[in-house]
C-alpha cells in the first residue's frame, strides 16, 4: 500500500521523511553485506526508490487523510467558539443562570470533541 502511495506521490511530509530514513538505513545495510547478485539487485532497487523519493516535491505533499468524524468535529467546534468567548468574558464576575447552563454545556461539548478525536485516530498515529 505504501509503495502505491509513493508511486502516486500521495504522501505527507512525515511519511516522506520516514521513508527516506528507512531507505537510507536499507542502503547502508546492503552496502555492509557480502557482495552477491541478489544484494546488488536489492541495492539497485533501493537506489531507485531513493531517487523516486527525492523526485517528490515538498509542495505536492498531502496533509494526510481527513479525520473519520471531521464533519461532526467541525459542528461541535463551531458551537464551542461562542462559549469560549463567554467563558473568557465572564472571568471575575458572577454568571447568570443561562450563562452557567451554557458553560456547563461547553464542558460536555469539549468531552465529546475529545472522544471523537480519539475515535478518529488511525493505527499509526500518535496519541
Amino acid at each position: 500500500e505504501m509503495s502505491k502511495h509513493v508511486e502516486e506521490g500521495r504522501l505527507s511530509s512525515d511519511e516522506k521523511a520516514t521513508l527516506v530514513e528507512m531507505n537510507e538505513k536499507r542502503i547502508e545495510n546492503l552496502l555492509k553485506e557480502k557482495s552477491s547478485a541478489s544484494v546488488m539487485e536489492k541495492l539497485k532497487k533501493a537506489m531507485a526508490r531513493k531517487q523516486q523519493l527525492k523526485s517528490i516535491r515538498d509542495d505536492t505533499l498531502e496533509e494526510g487523510p481527513a479525520l473519520r468524524y471531521e464533519s461532526q468535529l467541525t459542528v461541535l467546534r463551531k458551537k464551542v467558539l461562542p462559549l469560549q468567548a463567554l467563558e473568557e468574558a465572564s472571568r471575575g464576575r458572577l454568571l447568570t443562570l443561562s450563562e452557567t447552563r451554557s458553560l456547563t454545556e461547553k464542558g460536555e461539548l469539549d468531552e465529546e470533541i475529545e472522544r471523537l478525536e480519539y475515535a478518529s485516530c488511525g493505527w499509526f498515529e500518535d496519541e
